[in-house]
């Protein structure tokens, strides 16, 4: 008797226990991904603010760095990418970013990656830029700004102009 209790409560267990599989036919870790995906907040878009020669200067800025205005407004800077700082303003605010050396020079010498607390940039040049000066050189350039999450939040195509 106490042997077919055992395998009774054996069964139950390892019924109750099922395949890892829940109501839906979902596995735990697709179930997993579902709950985290729902618990993931959603990219805000982030509203850039031009930059002007003061902001810049404030930063400590001034020097070598590379310029990025978006096609539709391409006298507007908003953002700036130098060997020591990346700057973005937004709310009116100036947002310090810290150079990511890992992430490689682009062709003009200014870093690729820029990482800040609440967001990070990338500043893509192309290979060929025009001379514009004797120390100034515009490449096209597409700049992408990742919130907390990596989540896109700013992408725009545009022009980085880059020197003195």
């Amino acid at each position: 008797m106490r042997r077919g209790t055992i395998v009774v409560g054996l069964a139950l267990v390892l019924a109750a226990c099922g395949d890892g599989s829940d109501a839906e036919g979902m596995s735990d870790a697709e179930a997993l991904e579902a709950v985290e995906a729902s618990q993931k907040v959603p990219a805000q878009e982030l509203v850039l603010d031009p930059i002007g020669f003061g902001d810049i200067e404030l930063a400590g800025a001034l020097g070598f760095s590379c310029t990025f205005a978006a096609r539709q407004k391409p006298d507007v800077v908003l953002a700036l990418a130098s060997r020591e700082m990346g700057l973005v303003k937004t709310g009116g605010e100036m947002v310090r970013l810290a150079p990511d050396p890992g992430s490689g020079e682009t062709v003009a010498g200014s870093w690729r990656n820029y990482d800040g607390q609440a967001i990070s940039f990338t500043l893509a040049l192309e290979e060929e830029g025009q001379p514009m000066a004797p120390e100034v050189t515009v490449y096209p350039a597409q700049l992408t700004i990742r919130d907390f999450n990596g989540d896109v939040a700013y992408e725009s195509a545009g022009m980085a102009e880059c020197g003195v």
